[in-house]
This record gives C-alpha cells, sequence and structure tokens, in this order.
C-alpha cells in the first residue's frame, strides 16, 4: 500500500493523506433501536480509500461502488489498535 500526502487545496487539511486498499462491506438486519441482528448477506470486498489528517484528528473510510464513507475520530482507532496489540 502507497501512502500518499494531499494537497491542501484538495483535502481541506494541511497534513491530509489517503491509500487505497481493499475492504469488505457487510450489510446487516437492524432491530428497532438500530442494533444489528443479523447479517443479510456475506461481506463483498470493495476498493476503498483510506483518508487521515492529525490536525483533523479523523481516519475516513470510503468504498467505491457503495457510496458510503465512515469517519472516525483517530485517537479512538489509536485506542483500539493499542488494545489489540497488547
Amino acid at each position: 500500500m502507497e501512502v500518499k500526502r494531499v494537497p491542501e487545496n484538495v483535502s481541506g487539511k494541511p497534513d491530509g493523506v489517503e491509500a487505497m486498499s481493499e475492504c469488505a462491506v457487510s450489510h446487516f438486519q437492524i432491530d428497532p433501536t438500530g442494533k444489528p441482528v443479523r447479517m443479510m448477506e456475506l461481506p463483498r470486498k470493495y476498493p476503498c480509500k483510506i483518508m487521515a489528517s492529525k490536525s483533523g484528528r479523523t481516519v475516513s473510510i470510503s468504498a467505491h461502488g457503495v457510496g458510503v464513507m465512515l469517519t472516525v475520530r483517530m485517537d479512538e482507532i489509536m485506542a483500539v489498535i493499542a488494545e489489540a496489540e497488547t
């Protein structure tokens, strides 16, 4: 995977980076509270773009061909990764 710097006039951030990868997308049936209860189909693989900005304190992942982008606070992702490494 190649991580590239994204110019500020494109990303809106002075430290934006991006990389292409693959991701698996799963669709779930949800209960009335919005909690996923059952996978509706097997996960499908899609190309995805991972974007991050330290100044924006976020990491975003967009699955191409799905029309969805998820954005998560960088400190929360780092906490999960740190715990997984122990």
